[in-house]
């Protein structure tokens, strides 16, 4: 004698209803508004600068070949990282190969500004600085109404 397994029966699925609730704004993290403070900041040298290397004076700078170079470097100096005076229009060849050419561009950045406001940067580059998602959002505020009102609201801050 053999006994038969019970039949399972499928339970009619409910659909669950649910009101639509408008969905949360993520928060912007400091690493995506530090690259979109480096997009628009980088325009703004290309701008400033035109398409000539601020090293070697090279002309027609175009496309993946034009950057915007840092006198002194990024990493852990993040001080000077947005600094006006510190970052120019570079070719790749100055900017990647050469490691940005550092002693002509601090040659000609000492001409450009000067003696004692190189020393300025040298200081400010050795204070530690972490850049704040409010200071990152003025920055780029100030970028998106122009040149003129990011230049006066970086140095009133920051210098």
């Amino acid at each position: 004698m053999k006994l038969e397994k019970p039949v399972k029966r499928a339970k009619p699925k409910r659909r669950i209803t649910r009101k639509a609730r408008p969905r949360k704004q993520r928060k912007t993290t400091v690493g995506a508004l530090k690259r979109k403070m480096w997009a628009l900041f980088a325009a703004y040298v290309k701008a400033r600068d035109g398409n000539v290397c601020f090293t070697c004076d090279a002309k027609g700078l175009e496309g993946i070949n034009w950057h915007a170079g840092h006198g002194i470097r990024q990493g852990g100096h993040a001080a000077v990282q947005y600094d006006p005076k510190n970052v120019h229009s570079q070719c790749g060849r100055c900017n990647i190969w050469m490691s940005g050419n550092t002693s002509e561009y601090m040659a000609r950045l000492i001409d450009r500004y000067g003696y004692d406001e190189w020393l300025r940067m040298i200081r400010r580059a050795r204070t530690t600085k972490s850049w704040t998602a409010p200071e990152l959002r003025e920055l780029i505020a100030a970028l998106e109404r122009g040149p003129a009102e990011f230049e006066c609201a970086y140095y009133e801050r920051y210098l």
